[in-house]
Protein backbone atom coordinates (compact mmCIF):
# COMPACT_ATOMS: atom_id res chain seq x y z
CA UNK A 1 0.00 0.00 0.00
CA UNK A 2 1.29 3.25 -1.08
CA UNK A 3 1.26 6.69 0.91
CA UNK A 4 -0.51 9.77 -0.26
CA UNK A 5 1.58 12.54 0.67
CA UNK A 6 -0.21 15.77 1.13
CA UNK A 7 1.93 18.80 1.97
CA UNK A 8 0.72 21.49 3.78
CA UNK A 9 3.67 23.79 3.75
CA UNK A 10 2.62 27.65 3.05
CA UNK A 11 5.53 29.20 0.82
CA UNK A 12 6.27 32.82 0.84
CA UNK A 13 8.23 34.36 -1.93
CA UNK A 14 11.74 35.70 -0.72
CA UNK A 15 13.48 36.93 -3.87
CA UNK A 16 14.97 35.44 -7.55
CA UNK A 17 17.79 33.17 -7.20
CA UNK A 18 19.94 35.55 -9.13
CA UNK A 19 19.60 38.13 -6.58
CA UNK A 20 21.54 36.80 -3.66
CA UNK A 21 25.23 36.45 -3.91
CA UNK A 22 27.78 34.18 -2.35
CA UNK A 23 29.52 36.25 0.64
CA UNK A 24 27.04 39.44 0.52
CA UNK A 25 23.91 39.85 3.02
CA UNK A 26 20.74 40.98 1.07
CA UNK A 27 17.72 42.31 3.15
CA UNK A 28 14.36 41.34 2.79
CA UNK A 29 11.61 42.38 4.39
CA UNK A 30 8.58 39.96 4.34
CA UNK A 31 5.38 40.81 6.12
CA UNK A 32 7.13 43.13 8.42
CA UNK A 33 9.17 40.85 9.63
CA UNK A 34 13.41 41.79 9.04
CA UNK A 35 15.03 39.29 7.07
CA UNK A 36 18.78 39.20 5.54
CA UNK A 37 19.70 35.82 3.26
CA UNK A 38 22.98 34.98 1.68
CA UNK A 39 24.49 32.25 -0.08
CA UNK A 40 27.13 30.63 1.59
CA UNK A 41 28.86 26.88 0.92
CA UNK A 42 26.20 26.99 -1.90
CA UNK A 43 23.44 27.08 0.55
CA UNK A 44 20.78 29.75 1.50
CA UNK A 45 20.67 30.63 4.64
CA UNK A 46 17.94 32.98 5.57
CA UNK A 47 17.89 34.33 8.42
CA UNK A 48 16.19 37.62 11.09
CA UNK A 49 18.58 40.45 10.12
CA UNK A 50 17.89 41.88 13.63
CA UNK A 51 21.00 41.40 16.24
CA UNK A 52 19.29 39.73 19.39
CA UNK A 53 21.08 41.81 21.82
CA UNK A 54 20.15 45.27 20.89
CA UNK A 55 17.78 46.67 18.14
CA UNK A 56 20.68 46.68 14.98
CA UNK A 57 20.47 45.71 11.45
CA UNK A 58 22.93 43.04 11.05
CA UNK A 59 23.07 43.73 7.13
CA UNK A 60 24.91 46.64 7.99
CA UNK A 61 27.88 44.80 9.59
CA UNK A 62 30.75 43.55 8.52
CA UNK A 63 30.17 39.94 6.85
CA UNK A 64 32.83 37.39 6.10
CA UNK A 65 33.21 33.52 5.60
CA UNK A 66 29.80 32.94 6.94
CA UNK A 67 30.37 34.93 10.62
CA UNK A 68 28.49 38.84 10.61
CA UNK A 69 29.40 41.14 13.16
CA UNK A 70 27.10 43.60 14.55
CA UNK A 71 29.06 47.07 14.39
CA UNK A 72 26.63 48.46 17.60
CA UNK A 73 28.90 46.32 20.11
CA UNK A 74 30.40 43.67 18.02
CA UNK A 75 28.88 40.67 19.02
CA UNK A 76 29.61 38.10 16.15
CA UNK A 77 26.76 35.53 14.95
CA UNK A 78 28.43 32.34 12.93
CA UNK A 79 25.43 31.85 10.49
CA UNK A 80 26.60 28.58 9.71
CA UNK A 81 25.86 27.25 13.02
CA UNK A 82 22.02 27.99 13.59
CA UNK A 83 22.88 31.52 14.24
CA UNK A 84 24.93 31.39 17.45
CA UNK A 85 26.22 34.12 18.64
CA UNK A 86 30.45 34.04 19.19
CA UNK A 87 30.53 36.10 22.12
CA UNK A 88 29.00 38.81 24.39
CA UNK A 89 27.17 40.86 25.11
CA UNK A 90 25.06 38.60 22.69
CA UNK A 91 23.26 35.30 24.29
CA UNK A 92 20.94 34.31 21.94
CA UNK A 93 21.06 32.99 18.83
CA UNK A 94 19.63 34.62 15.37
CA UNK A 95 16.17 33.34 14.06
CA UNK A 96 16.58 31.03 11.25
CA UNK A 97 14.15 29.90 8.50
CA UNK A 98 13.89 27.39 6.27
CA UNK A 99 14.45 27.92 2.51
CA UNK A 100 13.22 26.22 -0.13
CA UNK A 101 13.89 26.71 -4.08
CA UNK A 102 11.38 26.44 -7.07
CA UNK A 103 11.83 27.68 -10.69
CA UNK A 104 14.90 29.74 -10.02
CA UNK A 105 13.02 31.49 -7.07
CA UNK A 106 13.73 31.13 -3.33
CA UNK A 107 10.83 30.96 -0.96
CA UNK A 108 11.01 30.49 2.92
CA UNK A 109 9.33 27.98 4.55
CA UNK A 110 6.52 28.90 7.46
Amino acid sequence: MGFNWVSNMELVKICSVGEVKEGVLKSVNIEGIPLMITLLDGEYILTSSICTHKTYDLTKGHYEDGYVTCLLHTSVFDLSDDGEPMNPPAIKALDMYKVVVKDNTIYMEL
